[in-house]
């Protein structure tokens, strides 16, 4: 389930400076930072692999498990087994004790001579520097051995880019407006404040017992989703949601939104039976910081909240309206009612692509006939982006049993349009569907003359040359 607030919009006079900063911080930490260092872990991995260094003390890490770990021991074997070589490589890099526990031995690794063994601990280190690179070891907050430092910097690093990519959007979606109510220098000091002591209750509940780094912006993105919460409150705001083929919007207060969030997570929480790698106790902690806060803030100085712009544009809008109301009858299978709403946009000029791509759909749920005039329609639409132009080229294509219920002049204008484009092979098709050599019309010449200069373009002379012969058609027959 996704739920994310839509009803302000960023003001690039004034640009949301810290929100940019946060972002583009955890994007250099991500992309950069992380990457140089994973890849530097990943060479360590092969190295050690390749070399033979593995083979070689794969006797001395079965004693070690051994004494240190019995209980492991059978799965360390199946590893080897199965020739999991890499992820052995994990485990005897990253034991702490394995490495010293071969210096105070050395006879584990064979007879080597004082050579063989000084070129062995030399290489060894090397390994172990690289390996050593881990930055989620050394910058994630470990709740066993927590460091002032990594309260903060935990904050930047992120596990994978599916990871980074959805705290990120609900920085920028809650972010920019939190930051527009209350200044940059605040909602910076909230944010990070938010993280660290969202990180406090982690440690503080997780105990001396977890050695697993924590790592991610989730914290303090829960307790910005609480600072936006308590900046609108009661106000009626406009939301996207999105759960599983459902997507649309609603307007409602904004702390409407709170018992859905506390419901998400402990429900998630509870399905994952404590034993998910999500740290819920770490966004609890974040969200109560954040609203904690806030409550301050309006307490002690409230001065410092922009009111001009928290209560303005709060005016709903009859057309935002029209179109939640199209996707809520949508999401409840009410589909003429919703066909009726969009009618109603329609007359008032306030169809966007999105917009007629969900009349298509609704009408090809019902009828053939409006589904190809939708269709239609929606090959039509002007001033659209790349992605939206390859959608409609490809709903076109694959309902070819929708052609023939298009009229033939809408059906000429569909082509002329995709002539000029990267589509140009699809007007051909409706070119052919359309071309009679008995009734040339002038319509068709003109599509005729636009498919021979698209194909011109292309480098395709043959084509060219058979459409430019049709365009350039008199009553006393073809040019010869």
């Amino acid at each position: 389930m996704v739920i994310l607030p839509v009803e302000k919009h960023i003001d690039w006079q004034r640009p949301p400076v810290a929100l940019i900063t946060l972002v583009v911080l955890n994007l250099l930490a991500f992309f950069f930072w992380q990457a140089v260092a994973d890849n530097d872990r990943y060479t360590a991995f092969q190295r050690y692999v390749d070399s033979g260094m593995q083979q070689q003390e794969w006797p001395a890490y079965q004693s070690w498990v051994l004494q240190n770990d019995p209980d492991d021991l059978e799965r360390v074997l199946d590893l080897y087994t199965e020739q999991e070589y890499l992820a052995l490589a994990s485990e005897q890099l990253g034991d702490p004790g394995f490495y010293p526990y071969l210096q105070q031995h050395p006879h584990l690794l064979g007879a080597l001579d004082q050579q063989a063994f000084e070129s062995w601990l030399s290489t060894r280190e090397q390994i172990a520097k690289s390996f050593g690179n881990d930055l989620a070891g050394k910058y994630g907050l470990v709740a066993a051995d927590p460091s002032p430092l990594n309260f903060i910097s935990y904050q930047f690093l992120h596990g994978d880019t599916m990871h980074l990519v959805g705290n990120m959007v609900f920085l920028v979606f809650c972010g920019f407006a939190v930051e527009a109510a209350i200044g940059p220098l605040l909602f910076l000091a909230f944010y990070l404040v938010s993280g660290g002591l969202g990180g406090l209750l982690y440690v503080w509940v997780e105990g001396t017992t977890t050695t697993t780094p924590l790592i991610g912006a989730s914290a303090a993105i829960s307790g910005v989703m609480a600072m936006y919460l308590a900046v609108f409150r009661l106000r009626k705001i406009e939301f996207f949601y999105w759960v599983y083929i459902f997507a649309g919007y609603f307007r409602a207060p904004a702390l409407l939104v709170l018992p859905l969030y506390v419901g998400k997570e402990l429900l998630d929480y509870i399905g994952s039976g404590g034993e998910s790698m999500i740290a819920y106790m770490a966004h609890a902690g974040g969200f109560v910081a954040g609203a904690g806060m806030m409550a301050a803030l309006y307490l002690l100085r409230p001065s410092a909240l922009n009111v001009r712009y928290i209560e303005a544009n709060q005016a709903v809008d009859g057309q935002q309206l029209k179109r939640a109301k199209a996707f809520d009858l949508t999401a409840a299978a009410r589909f003429p009612m919703a066909l009726d709403v969009l009618a109603d946009m329609r007359e008032h000029g306030h169809l966007d692509f999105r917009l007629r791509l969900l009349v298509f759909q609704l009408q090809l749920a019902q009828s053939h006939s409006e589904a190809a005039n939708a269709l239609a329609d929606l090959m039509l639409t002007e001033d659209i982006r790349d992605d939206e132009r390859l959608k409609a080229v490809t709903l076109w294509s694959e309902h070819p049993e929708l052609h023939t219920r298009v009229d033939v002049r809408s059906r000429i204008q569909i082509a002329e349009q995709l002539a000029g484009s990267v589509h140009h092979r699809i007007a051909e098709l409706i070119f052919r569907q359309l071309f009679d050599p008995s009734c040339i019309t002038p319509d068709i010449q003109q599509l005729a003359r636009s498919l021979a200069l698209a194909n011109a373009r292309s480098g395709d002379r043959n084509r060219q040359q058979k459409y430019q012969q049709i365009a350039d058609y008199r009553r006393e027959g073809m040019p010869s």
